[in-house]
């Protein structure tokens, strides 16, 4: 909708999404989302138990959080976009490759 901004604005510090709210407690960024849920609920098992495999998780977890600039860029997430035709460059291919390395290597 046209007002999204401003409702996510309302939410988010930052303006940005995902966010999550627990009670006073406001999170908006996704790594530190997860990191809080697990803290709270390691019943979950939302890290794995092994420490080595447990480092090698959140390592993917912060390229996949911070990096693959190139894909951000030109692929954003938007379930409401419909595009056709669309080319990829060279850069948005590499980091579609590194995803598949990393899914691939965990």
């Amino acid at each position: 909708t046209g007002d999204r901004t401003q409702l996510i604005q309302a939410q988010s510090p930052s303006g940005l999404v995902p966010v999550l709210e627990d009670g006073d407690l406001v999170i908006n960024d996704s790594l530190a989302i997860a990191e809080y849920l697990a803290e709270r609920h390691p019943e979950a098992g939302l890290w794995p138990a092994d420490a080595s495999a447990r480092d090698i998780a959140r390592a993917a977890a912060a390229e996949m959080h911070s990096g693959l600039g190139a894909l951000r860029s030109a692929l954003p997430m938007n379930f409401s976009l419909v595009r056709e035709g669309l080319d990829r460059s060279a850069e948005v291919d590499a980091d579609i490759r590194r995803i598949t390395d990393i899914w691939e290597n965990c």
